[in-house]
């Protein structure tokens, strides 16, 4: 049976078949037996996901029984994604940004705010509050990729 809530429901109501978008969408065409060890799960478990998965378009399944995303899967996937990590960072740090105005940032870096998925936010101890950057220092000197965003005091 197709999910009830259509194309959206299918991408969004099992984690399994989002799981399944991703790894076929980032690693390639798989086998049944391939994406059963990815996942661990038995044939009787990811079938009927892979069923409708079908029906949407949005994979297929060749002579050979080798699972490829679709061209509508990849669009989809490539949309989903972004979105996810987005969540992913405004619930992480649900305090920050709840309690910060985000309007002094161009929308350019805004619609790439995903990329923050895995951020920390660091707090100096508030006896440091003037000695600026002590931490965030000593991460960009120790990190081969950085993005962040930080404040500046300075004390006069």
């Amino acid at each position: 049976m197709v999910n009830s809530l259509g194309l959206l429901g299918t991408l969004t109501m099992s984690e399994k078949r989002k799981d399944v978008l991703f790894y076929l969408h980032y690693e390639g065409p798989k086998t049944l037996t391939e994406i059963k060890d990815q996942f661990n799960v038995s044939s009787p478990d990811i079938l009927p996901r892979l069923r409708e998965m079908e029906k949407f378009n949005l994979i297929t399944r060749d002579e050979k029984s080798v699972y490829h995303i679709t061209q509508t899967g990849s669009i989809l996937a490539g949309k989903y994604k972004p979105l996810l990590d987005t969540i992913q960072v405004f619930e992480g740090h649900d305090g920050f940004w709840n309690t910060h105005d985000l309007t002094p940032i161009p929308y350019y870096l805004l619609d790439r705010i995903q990329e923050l998925k895995e951020c920390r936010v660091i707090k100096e101890e508030q006896g440091y509050v003037y000695d600026t950057h002590r931490e965030f220092v000593k991460n960009v000197s120790s990190s081969k990729k950085f993005k962040g965003i930080t404040t500046v005091f300075f004390s006069y």
